[in-house]
């Protein structure tokens, strides 16, 4: 984690960099890290999270706690208050707009250019309020064992099923 936060320090345009260690949240589990962004969201009008599973797991508990609307996916900013999104699967954009004084957003990264890796120089701050975790506890993972390849995890695979599905097309026609 030291070169995460290490890394985060020197993007261009960061400020802060805000480290919270506590056991409790090594495995990312919503319910624990939901309370510290609720803690730290006072000094903040936008709470911004990739569009992840794990950015969509906490932003909308956080979002509760502090009666707000969760802007989801967003693929542009036009102000401070609006910004827009894919709808229909992607078919149509809407552009939304923000009336709550914090906003939290989960923002789709593709859809931004990059940040320059290096030349900034932020603080890198320790959170002290650890109490302030939700107390959920990770007790264990479980993975199912199986002779079959694994899809989601292999590209090679995906890659050759979907040239045996081309194939089977263009044979048919």
């Amino acid at each position: 984690m030291r070169w995460r936060r290490q890394g985060a320090a020197q993007v261009a345009g960061v400020s802060k960099v805000i480290k919270a260690d506590n056991g409790a949240l090594a495995h990312g589990i919503a319910e624990n890290v939901a309370p510290i962004v609720v803690e730290l969201a006072s000094n903040y009008s936008h709470i911004l999270a990739p569009a992840t599973t794990f950015g969509k797991n906490v932003l909308p508990r956080a979002a509760a706690f502090l009666d707000v609307q969760q802007i989801s996916d967003i693929t542009a900013v036009i102000d401070a208050d609006t910004f827009e999104r894919p709808i229909y699967g992607g078919q149509a954009v809407a552009t939304v707009k923000s009336s709550d004084a914090k906003k939290l957003i989960t923002v789709r990264g593709t859809a931004f250019d990059a940040a320059t890796a290096t030349g900034g120089s932020a603080s890198v701050e320790d959170f002290s309020n650890i109490s302030a975790f939700g107390g959920t506890s990770f007790v264990s993972v479980e993975v199912s064992k199986s002779d079959r390849p694994e899809l989601t995890i292999r590209p090679d695979c995906c890659i050759w099923w979907a040239r045996f599905l081309v194939r089977a097309v263009n044979t048919k026609s």
